[in-house]
């Protein structure tokens, strides 16, 4: 951005000379003397490192858009991985839970048996 910046305030300011430059020796229209400078070898220059400048700023917009978009896909796979693993993890604690509970059932069911 700052390229971009640096280079239109360069552009424009040798718009303004070579226009004041103009206005001073020739008296013609505003029209004729913008075409003037905006045909100047210089002045072209510029303004093509003006639009490169806003060109690579752009390009670097969408970069950093890509890796944010990239950065959001990888926060979603990761709590979509965080989520499996917690749904295992819960899965694993209820068949715990069940295996717990049937040693239980079994033990008492055998006491009962016995007679104690």
């Amino acid at each position: 951005m700052r390229v971009r910046s640096a280079a239109k305030s360069e552009m424009e300011a040798f718009a303004a000379q070579y226009g004041l430059r103009l206005r001073s020796r020739l008296k013609v229209t505003e029209g004729h003397i913008k075409a003037k400078v905006e045909t100047h070898p210089k002045y072209r220059r510029l303004r093509a490192a003006y639009e490169e400048a806003e060109a690579r700023e752009e390009f670097s917009k969408l970069v950093l858009e890509a890796y944010r978009q990239r950065r959001d896909a990888i926060q979603i796979i990761a709590k979509h991985e965080d989520i499996e693993g917690n749904k295992e993890t819960a899965e694993i604690e209820r068949l715990e839970q069940r295996r717990n509970l049937s040693l239980r059932a079994r033990s008492l069911q055998s006491k009962f048996n016995r007679g104690e």
